[in-house]
């Protein structure tokens, strides 16, 4: 219940950042906003992609325990 406001504020950084880069006169704000609102996108991709090849490295290794699974 307490992430909804996360979320909202989240989603909010793209509707400004579009609203603001269809602004002339604010481009480079809306830019930011817009950026800012793909970095935890890509910071949650990076931190799967890392953990897949971590399970992927202990398979090819014969590793059964992996202590960090």
């Amino acid at each position: 219940m307490s992430l909804i406001p996360i979320y909202l504020g989240w989603l909010f950084l793209l509707i400004y950042g579009v609203v603001l880069l269809r602004a002339a006169k604010y481009r480079k704000t809306g830019i930011m906003l817009i950026i800012l609102f793909f970095v935890p996108i890509a910071l949650i991709a990076f931190i799967v992609w890392s953990m897949e090849s971590r399970l992927e490295e202990c398979l090819l290794l014969g590793i059964e325990d992996c202590g960090w699974l």
